[in-house]
């Protein structure tokens, strides 16, 4: 699977019930060394400008990161911010990122 590697095994919606900060969807592959999870933010708008992301995403981000009691692995899981589009000007650079 993109981001975490392994083989999708399960899919969740509405994950804040489990401790994570994002709440859209969770993708948990079985890879080797074990299961790995990518926790999803998904925006129907513009989440990223040539300023940068969202305050709003960057501080579930970063306090989800920073949570030692929570479920995130930093060792195997991922978090990820799936939008609708960026600006026109912006793709370029944003394509490069990737």
């Amino acid at each position: 699977m993109p981001g975490i590697g392994g083989v999708g095994a399960k899919l969740q919606a509405q994950i804040s019930t489990l401790g994570w900060r994002f709440d859209d969807l969770l993708l948990t592959s079985l890879a080797e060394g074990g299961p790995r999870r990518l926790a999803i933010s998904a925006k129907g708008n513009q989440q990223v400008s040539a300023s940068g992301l969202t305050s709003a995403f960057l501080t579930q981000a970063w306090d989800q990161w920073r949570d030692s009691q929570g479920p995130l692995n930093r060792a195997a899981d991922g978090l990820a911010l799936v939008t609708r589009g960026t600006l026109p000007k912006f793709e370029s650079t944003w394509r490069d990122a990737r």
